[in-house]
């Protein structure tokens, strides 16, 4: 069994990560008119097997469903993978950095 630390939340091991990814922010279910799409890029931090933490500038709404896009290694086609923001906080050092948390739903 492995052990947890008591006030750690995170159940998957994480692994440090820096690469780009390109993220596009879904319309909520049942919303009557089709909002503009929202792309933009954000940094990798680290990652795991249910989910990732980034690095962007600009604030992303908590809960939000995201379409990711993850390169993979040695091709020109990304791995789409649609995940939830689960927290956000925004950095110290630079006031429009954010870090946020994302579980795979996919």
């Amino acid at each position: 069994m492995k052990h947890v630390r008591q006030n750690e939340r995170r159940r998957e091991a994480r692994f440090p990560q820096s690469f780009g990814v390109n993220l596009r922010v879904l319309p909520h279910l049942g919303a009557i008119e089709a909002a503009q799409a929202n792309t933009f890029s954000a940094r990798i931090q680290n990652i795991s097997a249910t989910g990732m933490c980034l690095m962007t500038e600009g604030a992303v709404q908590k809960l939000c469903v995201l379409r990711c896009e993850v390169p993979v290694a040695d091709t020109d086609q990304p791995v789409a993978t649609l995940m939830q923001v689960r927290w956000v906080q925004q950095q110290s050092s630079s006031p429009d950095s954010f870090l946020f948390g994302l579980k795979a739903l996919l």
